[in-house]
């Protein structure tokens, strides 16, 4: 959270000033990780930002953090530190970590990515049509990761066409991961 508020300080302080860009950056911080999906920067939520590459990223990156668990955390700093102090090579990292870290990084990493491409096929004419090509990918991705607890957005989620909508309730049932700060069933249960 702390990283998280550093980096939001470099796009929200300039825009809004120090006193408010700095409250804003903690408390989207906070919310990003906790996976809670509040925002204070405006009624359009993050749509100003959907090309925002900073912005799309860092959020991401705490949404995905808050929503692993915290129990993938300790495994991937432990065998981290196993790797750093040489008591395992870097090629038996992926096979060092315990199943239910390897379970919860797949599940992960296919929800975001294939979600991604399933929200992008759907709305690349539609509602992502507005976007630049690398600003669709941004909002395919965004929608993806957001839907899973978090609730941000940077698009129009009213405007989302119907199979749009059947995915992000999927992706919502789902939810984040065992011991995380996401809610819903949980990627080990899928």
């Amino acid at each position: 959270e702390a990283i998280g508020f550093i980096l939001y300080s470099f796009v929200l302080v300039p825009e809004f000033g120090w006193r408010s860009g700095l409250g804003m950056a903690f408390f989207n911080s906070v919310s990003a990780f906790c996976n809670a999906g509040m925002d204070i920067i405006g009624p359009d939520s993050l749509r100003p930002y959907a090309d925002h590459v900073l912005m799309n990223m860092i959020t991401m990156l705490m949404i995905i953090l808050g929503g692993l668990g915290f129990v993938v955390w300790w495994d991937l700093i432990g065998k981290g530190r196993r790797v750093l102090k040489k008591e395992i090579k870097i090629h038996q990292f992926w096979e060092r970590l315990e199943l239910h870290t390897k379970i919860v990084l797949l599940t992960t990493a296919i929800l975001i990515f294939g979600g991604g491409l399933v929200f992008w096929l759907y709305e690349k004419n539609a509602l992502f049509s507005q976007l630049s090509p690398m600003g669709q990918v941004w909002a395919a991705l965004f929608s993806s990761v957001t839907a899973r607890t978090a609730g941000f957005n940077t698009v129009d989620t009213g405007a989302l066409s119907v199979g749009s909508k059947v995915l992000t309730m999927i992706l919502m049932f789902i939810g984040g991961s065992p011991g995380s700060t996401a809610g819903g069933i949980k990627t080990t249960t899928v």
